[in-house]
């Protein structure tokens, strides 16, 4: 610990040495962190750019899946139109039959 009290003499040509390695020194070290941030920088604008297909193919499946569903809509209207359509017919056709037998009836009971 006695080493802070030893007193070194540094000449002017030597401190100027240090003071060229520290600027040397934190130069480096800003063009490492310069570097350093390009590529982070490369890797966000990389992300953004998947995060953008990404996002474009989930627009086109939720359009997809929209124009399914209008589909099937329709589908289900159609059928439920047939079906109404056909209950109409089924009771149209219950109505004769039960006329005709009415007819046949009284025509068995006049002869």
């Amino acid at each position: 610990k006695q080493w802070y009290q030893r007193r070194v003499a540094i000449t002017a040509g030597e401190w100027a040495l240090v003071k060229d390695g520290t600027r040397t020194l934190q130069s480096t070290l800003l063009l490492q962190k310069q570097q350093e941030m390009a590529v982070v920088d490369q890797e966000l604008e990389s992300k953004r750019r998947e995060f953008a297909v990404r996002m474009e193919r989930c627009m086109n499946k939720q359009n997809e899946l929209r124009i399914e569903q209008q589909k099937i809509k329709e589908r289900v209207e159609k059928f439920d139109r047939f079906v109404r359509e056909n209950e109409v017919k089924r009771q149209r056709a219950l109505v004769k039959f039960q006329n005709e037998r009415k007819q046949q009836e009284v025509r068995e009971q006049e002869l």
